[in-house]
């Protein structure tokens, strides 16, 4: 609407007194353009926020940059905002998705843990001292003992799916 407006007052006749009368003033004029600049900082955020593959990641991140750029919107976009159910979880999520497992606290590693998988498990060496492999040929034996990490089975789920199911699970006794 503000952008039909804006493209329709540069062709409005101006000397017609019945229009001009209707017309804002200069200052109401500049402070819709200023609006309609807004609205498409957040028509952006919206629209990315769609998409397919964005991630929790991704969520914070447009937030992030949308309080930097629009502070009053803070108490709702914050990390640590109402909306927001478990902060310290989303929190724990963040930082696995960005690879920055090392800097979980304890209880964060704790919330994410019925989460983690196995790594790689140990191939158990055949008879002829080779290891077993299954229909996919032979496996590299893993070194030491089975190797947790928190992953989104990169082989067979996405990271929109596991987000998904981390908040079913996370939400499950509500």
């Amino acid at each position: 609407m503000l952008e039909r407006y804006i493209d329709l007052r540069d062709a409005l006749d101006m000397d017609d007194d019945d229009i001009v009368s209707l017309m804002p003033t200069r200052r109401q004029d500049n402070r819709v353009r200023a609006l309609r600049d807004q609205l498409r900082d957040f028509q952006s955020a919206t629209m990315k926020l769609q998409e397919d593959s964005t991630t929790l990641l991704d969520v914070r991140d447009i937030f992030v940059a949308l309080v930097e750029k629009h502070p009053v919107v803070d108490k709702y976009l914050a990390a640590d905002a109402a909306i927001v159910k478990d902060p310290d979880f989303e929190a724990a999520c963040v930082l696995a998705l960005a690879d920055k497992t090392e800097e979980l606290t304890e209880d964060q590693q704790l919330m994410l843990s019925p989460f983690e998988t196995v790594a790689a498990a140990t191939a158990t060496p055949s008879p002829g001292g080779r290891p077993q492999g299954g229909p996919v040929g032979e496996v590299e034996p893993a070194h030491g003992a089975e190797e947790h990490t928190l992953s989104n089975h990169r082989q067979g789920m996405l990271q929109v799916h596991l987000e998904t199911v981390l908040f079913l699970k996370l939400n499950r006794r509500f």
